[in-house]
């Protein structure tokens, strides 16, 4: 037995309730969602791929590759579209750096999405 309301999204997708409120609170819920009204999106950054081989201290995707875990491929498609944020941090870990020290102004870039 269920004790959520009608017209949650909640109702909609735990107690497995098709009512029309329960579906347009889902189907509002979900929009909201995919629009990021739940919380700020940093999908779309991209950071340059050339302070990531200085830092590596080389100019060889292979070498690259090796030292930061990620497919050459990867690096090479980083060259063209950019370093997604996700990746950037990962990467500079993988280096034994914080990005701040690989992009300086990674934290400024950071700060107006949250």
């Amino acid at each position: 037995m269920s004790y959520r309301p009608h017209g949650s999204h909640r109702r909609y997708a735990t107690d497995k309730c098709r009512c029309e409120s329960c579906r347009r609170a889902y189907s509002e819920y979900k929009r909201a969602n995919r629009l990021g009204n739940l919380g700020p999106t940093t999908h779309f950054l991209r950071w340059p791929l050339q302070p990531l081989f200085d830092a590596a201290g080389t100019t060889e995707y292979l070498e690259l590759a090796v030292r930061t875990g990620f497919p050459a491929r990867t690096i090479h498609r980083w060259k063209h579209n950019g370093i997604p944020d996700h990746n950037a941090d990962r990467a500079a870990v993988a280096l034994g750096l914080h990005p701040m020290t690989i992009w300086p102004n990674y934290c400024d870039e950071l700060e107006p999405a949250a």
